[in-house]
C-alpha cells in the first residue's frame, strides 16, 4: 500500500471504521518515525496481525487510540525496539501487559506509556516488566482498584506517575526517584506512607479524596514545589503535612475544604510561596497578620467564601508582590480600604459581593492596575476620583449593578481604558463621561434605560458598541465614527432611515425590535457592511433599494453582506422578488433562508424563502395595466386586468403571473359575480365557496395564459358543453368539493395540456371515455370520495397516468374477479395508487337482496349504518382465496353432517317450488297464446294508445295509464320491437309505441302541425323512453309535433325520461333542446354491460300493481276511443 513512500517519516490514519490491518500494511515504510492510528472501529476490535509492525522497525512514536482494542496479539510491539512513546488511550484494554513474554522481548527505549481511558482494574507484578527504562506512566480514568506491591519495582526509573480518577484506596511502594505524582479523584482517606516517604518529590496532587487533618503521615520531601490538597476535608491549613518543604513550596492549593479561620502568622514560613488558593472554604474574616511572611506571594484567591470583614493591614506583607487578587462571591459591602496598599496589583476581582460604596482615592496608588471586576454588586453611582490615577487601567466591569449616574470625570484619568462593561444598570444618559476616552474600543451598555442612541456621546475611536436591551426608539443622525460592530437588538426601534447609521459599520444587529419599515438607501452608505441581522421584527417587506446592488456578482468587487430575516411576518409581495435571486455568489446573501418565511398572499400559508420562486412574490391590485399595453384608456381592454368585486387579485413584478382569488363572496358580490368577467390574462384562478350550480358554455373561454384553475366547494352540479373553451396553457384543473355526478368530455375544447385533474369529493358515478381525448398529457387524477361502484374505464384506457387517488368510493368486490374490474386493476397498478391503503370493498346488503344482484359480501352483516358492509380492499384481496371465497369441505355440500341435513332439506323445498313455478309460467304462456294479444303488434286494440272512451259527453273519461311511451324511428322499429319491447313485455310492463296503435294514427310525419292527440297519448304514460339513433335525429326529430310533444312531456316533474343512446350518438353534437333533456334525465348506452340492470332501476312502478284489470281497460278503452273519434283527437276534447 505504501511502497511508493519509502522516505515517509510521519503517517496518520483515522476514521477507517471496520478496517483490518494485514501484515503487509506498512511494507516499504522503513524510515517511518511516527505512526498515528485512531478510530479504526467503533464496535469490534480491528484485526491486528502478529507481524503488523515488522516493516517499521525504526518507529519511535506510536499512537493507537479510540479503536475499541481489547487484546493485543502476542509480540505485537516486539519489532519496535526503538519505540520511545506508546499511546494506547481510549480503548478497551483490561491490562497494562503488552503480551511480550512469549517472545521474551523488551522495549528498552520506551520512556512514555499512556493507557488512560481504558478498562484496567489492576496492575500485576510483571505487567510493566517489558519497559525497564520507563520514565512516565499515565493510567488515568480507568477502574484501578489494586496495584501489586512489586509492580513498580520493574520500572525503577519512573519519574512521572499519573493515576488520577480511579478507585484506589492504597498505593504500592513507588520508585524512590519519582518526581511528579497525581492521585487525584481516588478514594484515599489518609496520605499513604508510600507517598510520604518519597524524598525527591517535586509535585503531588491528592485533590478530590477524603483526607483530613488527622492523616498520620507528612510529606518528607524537602524539594516540594507544588502541593494540591483541594477538595478534601481539612478544617485548617495543614502546615504539619508540608512541614519539610516550607522553604521550597511555590504553589499551595487548598480550595474546597472546610477551613474557617486563618491564624495569625500561620503561613509566615512559606517564604517562597507564589500562589495560594483558599477558595470555596468557610472563611468569614481576614485579620491583620494572617498573611505575614508571604513576601513572594503573587496570586491570592479567596473566591466563594463568606468574607464580610477585612482588616486594613491584612495585606501589609504581600503588598509589594501581589498582582492578582480574587475576592469574588463573598459578602463584602464596600471595597476594602486594605486594597489601597497593593501598589503592584494588576487584576482585582470583587464581583458577586454586596458592595454599594466605592471610596474615592482607594485605588489612586495602583498605578499598575489593568483590570477591575466589580460586577454583580449594588453600586448606584460612579463618582469622581474613584478610578483616578489608574493610568494603566484597560478594563472595567461594572455590569449588573444599580448605577443610574456617571460623573463626567469618572474615567477621565484612565487614558488607556479600552473596555468598559456597564450592562444591566439603570443608566439613561452618560453626561459626557465616555466621550473623552480616546483609547476606548469596546463599550457594553446593554440592559439600561437609554431611549435615544446619540452617536456624539461616544468617542470616534470606538470599535465595538453594545446597546442591546435598552428602550431605544430613536437613532440620531450618524456622526463621524469608526465603530465597526453595533448591537441594537431588543430595543423599540420601529424605523430605519438613511443617514442614521455610521458608514464604517461592518456588523449591525437590529434583531428583536419593532421595525416595520426600512427606508431606501438605508444601508447603501455602509460600504464595508458584512452582517445585517433583522430577525424577529415586524417587517412585512424588505425593499431591494435598501442595499447596494444586492443581486450583483462578487466578481464586481463588492463585499459580501450576510442578511438574516427569520422571525418577521414577511409577505411574499413583489417588492421582495429580488430575494429569489440571492445565492452564494451575490453581494447580499440570505443565510437563514431555510428558516425565514413569508406569507403567500393566495394561500395565506407561510413558505420558506428558500422555496419561494420569483413569480410567487405578488402585489395586490384592483385594476392593473400590463407594460406596453396600448388600450388601457379604453373600457374593453384584454391587457387591463380589473379585479371582480369581493375578490383578491395579485400580479408579480413582471406581470408574468396574474392570480385571481374569489372566496366566500357576500350575497351582493355573489349576485354580481360572473366567471366571464375574470381577467383575460389571469394565470391562476381560484374560486372557492361560491354558489355556481351550473358552469355555462364559454364561462372560461380564451384565457390563453391560464395555467391553473380551481373551483372548489361551489355546489357545481352541471357543466355545460364548451365551458372550458380554448385554454391552451391550462395544466391543472381542480373541481373538487362540488356536486358533480358525471363528466361527458364535451365540457372542454382546445384545452389539451392538462396534467393534473382533481375531482375528489364529488358525487361522480360516470366519466365518459371521450374525456381522454381532451387529456393527452394527463399525469395525475384524483377521483377519491365519489360514488363509483366500479372502476372508471378512463383509468384502464390511459396508461400515461402515473398517480391516481380513488379511495372513498363504494367499490364492489366479489370472488369472481372478472365481474368487477377494480380488483384486478388495483393489484396490477398498486404503484400508481397513492391511497391504496384506504381502498374499501363496500356492499349495500339491503339493495343487493332487493334487486337480486348479490356478491360474496352480501351475506355479511352491515357494519356501517343499517345497510352497508365495508372492509379494506387490501384485506379482501389477501384473504379472498384463503377464507372468504373458500368452500368448506365435508359431506355433499361441505360443512359437516348437521349443515348437510339442513341444505338437503332446503334443496328439496327449492326444487318443489321451482317445479310449481314452471307449471304456472307454462299455463300463463298458453293462455297468452290463446288470447293472441301481443301488445306491440299492429292493429291490436290493446295498443291503440287511446286515452278516452266513447259516450254522450264531450269530455274524456279519466286517463288510462301506461308504464312507458317509446319514441323511436320507424327505420329502427324491428330492433325496438325485438330487443327492447319484447323484454319489457316479459317483465309485465304496459307500453305505448310511437308507430303503433293510436299513437301511430296521431303522428303524421308529413304534416308539420301540433297534434293534441300525440301529446295526450304521451301524458297517459308514466315514463318516456327515447331510442336515440341517427335515423330518429334525421327523421322524427325534425318534425314540429315530435319536438313539441317531447318538450311538453319534459316539463312534467312527476314523469320520467329515459334516453337510450346508440353507439354513433355524440351528446355534445346534439341540439340544445335535446341536449338539455339528456343532461336532466337518465341516459343509458345501448351497449353498456349493465344496460338492463340500469334500465330496470330507472323504470317507474308498473301499472298492473295499481290496477288489477289494467290490460282489459286498455283494450276496451282504446277500441271505444278509436271508434268514437277516429285517428285525430279534437283539441277541445283534450
Amino acid at each position: 500500500m505504501f511502497e511508493a513512500f519509502r522516505s515517509l517519516k510521519d503517517l496518520r490514519i483515522a476514521n477507517c471504521h471496520g478496517t483490518d490491518l494485514p501484515t503487509n500494511t506498512f511494507r516499504g515504510l522503513t524510515t517511518l518515525k511516527s505512526l498515528h492510528l485512531s478510530k479504526l472501529t467503533t464496535k469490534h476490535q480491528p484485526g491486528l496481525s502478529h507481524g503488523l509492525f515488522q516493516p517499521i522497525t525504526a518507529l519511535e512514536k506510536l499512537t493507537l487510540t479510540e479503536s475499541a482494542i481489547r487484546d493485543l496479539p502476542d509480540g505485537l510491539f516486539c519489532p519496535l525496539l526503538k519505540l520511545q512513546i506508546l499511546n494506547l488511550t481510549a480503548n478497551r484494554l483490561s491490562s497494562t501487559r503488552m503480551n511480550t513474554e512469549a517472545n521474551n522481548c523488551e522495549l528498552t527505549q520506551l520512556i512514555i506509556l499512556d493507557v488512560s481511558s481504558n478498562l484496567i482494574e489492576s496492575i500485576g507484578e510483571n505487567d510493566l516488566s517489558a519497559f525497564p527504562n520507563l520514565r512516565q506512566l499515565s493510567a488515568t480514568e480507568n477502574d484501578l482498584i489494586e496495584i501489586h506491591q512489586q509492580a513498580f519495582k520493574k520500572v525503577p526509573s519512573l519519574q512521572h506517575l499519573d493515576l488520577e480518577h480511579n478507585e484506589l484506596t492504597e498505593i504500592a511502594p513507588l520508585p524512590e526517584g519519582l518526581l511528579h505524582l497525581s492521585l487525584a479523584r481516588n478514594r484515599f482517606s489518609v496520605i499513604p506512607a508510600a507517598i510520604a516517604n518519597l524524598n525527591k518529590l517535586i509535585s503531588v496532587n491528592l485533590s478530590s479524596n477524603s483526607i483530613d487533618t488527622n492523616t498520620p503521615f507528612s510529606l518528607l520531601s524537602e524539594s516540594l514545589e507544588s502541593v494540591d490538597l483541594s477538595n478534601n476535608k481539612f478544617d485548617s491549613i495543614p502546615i504539619k503535612i508540608i512541614q519539610q518543604s516550607l522553604n521550597s513550596l511555590l504553589y499551595l492549593y487548598l480550595s474546597g475544604n472546610q477551613i474557617a479561620v486563618l491564624q495569625p502568622s500561620q503561613l509566615q514560613n512559606l517564604t517562597r510561596l507564589q500562589k495560594l488558593d483558599l477558595s470555596s472554604n468557610q472563611i468569614k474574616t481576614l485579620n491583620d497578620d494572617c498573611f505575614n511572611g508571604l513576601a513572594e506571594l503573587v496570586s491570592l484567591s479567596l473566591r466563594n467564601n463568606s468574607i464580610y470583614h477585612v482588616d486594613v493591614g491584612v495585606f501589609s506583607d504581600v503588598a509589594k508582590r501581589l498582582q492578582k487578587l480574587d475576592f469574588s462571591s463573598n459578602f463584602l459591602v464596600e471595597l476594602p480600604m486594605a486594597v489601597g496598599k497593593l501598589t503592584r496589583m494588576k487584576s482585582m476581582d470583587f464581583s458577586q459581593n454586596q458592595i454599594s460604596k466605592l471610596y474615592k482615592f482607594v485605588l489612586n496608588k495602583m498605578t499598575h492596575l489593568s483590570r477591575v471586576d466589580l460586577s454583580n454588586n449594588r453600586i448606584s453611582a460612579v463618582e469622581s476620583f474613584v478610578f483616578s490615577d489608574c493610568s494603566h487601567l484597560t478594563e472595567i466591569d461594572l455590569s449588573n449593578n444599580r448605577i443610574d449616574s456617571l460623573a463626567q470625570d469618572s474615567f477621565e484619568k484612565c487614558p488607556h481604558l479600552r473596555t468598559i462593561n456597564l450592562s444591566r444598570n439603570r443608566i439613561s444618559a452618560f453626561s459626557g463621561s465616555i466621550m473623552g476616552l480616546k483609547g476606548l474600543r469596546h463599550l457594553n451598555i446593554s440592559g439600561n434605560n437609554l431611549d435615544t442612541l446619540e452617536w456624539a456621546e461616544f468617542p470616534d475611536e470606538l470599535l465595538d458598541l453594545d446597546v442591546s436591551k435598552n428602550k431605544i426608539t430613536v437613532i440620531a443622525p450618524a456622526a463621524r465614527s469608526q465603530v465597526k460592530k453595533v448591537d441594537l437588538k431588543s430595543n423599540k426601534i420601529s424605523h430605519i432611515a438613511k443617514n442614521q447609521l455610521c458608514d464604517q459599520i461592518e456588523q449591525i444587529d437590529l434583531s428583536s425590535n419593532q421595525i416595520v419599515s426600512i427606508e431606501n438607501d438605508a444601508f447603501i452608505p455602509l460600504a464595508s457592511l458584512k452582517v445585517v441581522n433583522l430577525q424577529n421584527n415586524r417587517l412585512k417587506s424588505v425593499a431591494k433599494r435598501a442595499f447596494r446592488d444586492p443581486e450583483s456578482s462578487l466578481l464586481n468587487g463588492l463585499l459580501t453582506t450576510h442578511l438574516y430575516l427569520d422571525g418577521n411576518p414577511l409577505v411574499c409581495d413583489c417588492e421582495m422578488s429580488w430575494v429569489a435571486s440571492l445565492n452564494t455568489k451575490t453581494s447580499v446573501q440570505l443565510l437563514d433562508s431555510q428558516t425565514s418565511r413569508c406569507k403567500n398572499q393566495v394561500t395565506n400559508q407561510f413558505v420558506k424563502l428558500s422555496e419561494v420562486k420569483e413569480d410567487e412574490y405578488l402585489c395586490s391590485y384592483d385594476q392593473a395595466c400590463e407594460p406596453q399595453c396600448i388600450c388601457c384608456q379604453y373600457g374593453n381592454c384584454d391587457c387591463k386586468s380589473k379585479c371582480p368585486e369581493g375578490c383578491n387579485c395579485f400580479h408579480d413584478s413582471d406581470f408574468k403571473t396574474n392570480v385571481v382569488q374569489c372566496k366566500g363572496l357576500n350575497e351582493t358580490n355573489q349576485i354580481l359575480f360572473n366567471p366571464k368577467v375574470l381577467p383575460m390574462h389571469a394565470t391562476h384562478i381560484f374560486l372557492e365557496n361560491l354558489n355556481l350550480p351550473t358552469l355555462k358554455t364559454h364561462d372560461f373561454m380564451s384565457r390563453a395564459r391560464l395555467t391553473e384553475l380551481r373551483i372548489n366547494g361551489s355546489n357545481i352540479r352541471t357543466i355545460q358543453p364548451l365551458t372550458f373553451n380554448t385554454l391552451p396553457s391550462l395544466k391543472k384543473l381542480d373541481l373538487s368539493g362540488n356536486s358533480l355526478t358525471e363528466l361527458r368530455g364535451d365540457e372542454l375544447f382546445k384545452t389539451m395540456r392538462i396534467e393534473h385533474l382533481d375531482l375528489h369529493n364529488n358525487q361522480l358515478y360516470e366519466i365518459d371515455n371521450r374525456l381522454l381525448e381532451q387529456f393527452p398529457t394527463l399525469e395525475t387524477i384524483r377521483l377519491d370520495e365519489n360514488s363509483f361502484d366500479e372502476l372508471p374505464e378512463i383509468l384502464t384506457l390511459d396508461s400515461r397516468i402515473s398517480k391516481v387517488s380513488i379511495s372513498g368510493n363504494p367499490f364492489r368486490c366479489d370472488c369472481d374477479w372478472k365481474r368487477f374490474q377494480v380488483q384486478h386493476w388495483v393489484l396490477s397498478n398498486a404503484a400508481k395508487i397513492v391511497d391504496a391503503n384506504k381502498l374499501e370493498c363496500v356492499e349495500n346488503v339491503t339493495s343487493s337482496f332487493l334487486v337480486n344482484d348479490t356478491t360474496v359480501l352480501t351475506g355479511f352483516a352491515p357494519n356501517r349504518g343499517e345497510h352497508l358492509f365495508a372492509m379494506p380492499m387490501s384485506e379482501f384481496l389477501l384473504q379472498a382465496n384463503s377464507t372468504i371465497c373458500v368452500i368448506e369441505a365435508g359431506g355433499i355440500f361441505g360443512g359437516g353432517p348437521q349443515r348437510n341435513l339442513v341444505l338437503v332439506i332446503a334443496s328439496i323445498i327449492f326444487a318443489f317450488a321451482a317445479i310449481c313455478g314452471l307449471i304456472v309460467i307454462i299455463m300463463a304462456l298458453v293462455r297468452r297464446n290463446k288470447n293472441g294479444n301481443n301488445r306491440y303488434m299492429k292493429a291490436t286494440p290493446s295498443l291503440n294508445c287511446s286515452t278516452a272512451t266513447p259516450g254522450s259527453s264531450p269530455l274524456p273519461l279519466p286517463l288510462i295509464q301506461y308504464d312507458a311511451f317509446i319514441s323511436y324511428s320507424k327505420g329502427d322499429e324491428e330492433m325496438v320491437l325485438n330487443q327492447l319491447c319484447r323484454r319489457l313485455e316479459e317483465e309485465d310492463y304496459s307500453l305505448c309505441l310511437l308507430h303503433q296503435g293510436g299513437a301511430r294514427l296521431a303522428y303524421h310525419a308529413a304534416v308539420h302541425n301540433i297534434s293534441d292527440e300525440l301529446i295526450h297519448q304521451m301524458e297517459a304514460c308514466n315514463a318516456l323512453i327515447i331510442v336515440l339513433t341517427n335515423n330518429f335525429l334525421e327523421n322524427e326529430w325534425e318534425t314540429l309535433q315530435i319536438k313539441t310533444a317531447h318538450r311538453f312531456f319534459a316539463k312534467k316533474r312527476n314523469k320520467r325520461i329515459i334516453t337510450i343512446l346508440s353507439d354513433e350518438i355524440r351528446p355534445n353534437e346534439l341540439d340544445a333542446e335535446l341536449g338539455k333533456i339528456l343532461r336532466s334525465n337518465t341516459r343509458l348506452r345501448q351497449n353498456d354491460q349493465l344496460f338492463w340492470n340500469l334500465l330496470m332501476n330507472a323504470m317507474p312502478m308498473k301499472t298492473n300493481s295499481q290496477h288489477s284489470s289494467g290490460s282489459t281497460m286498455l283494450g276496451d278503452g282504446s277500441d271505444i276511443y278509436s271508434e268514437m273519434y277516429g285517428s285525430v283527437v279534437p283539441s277541445e276534447i283534450v
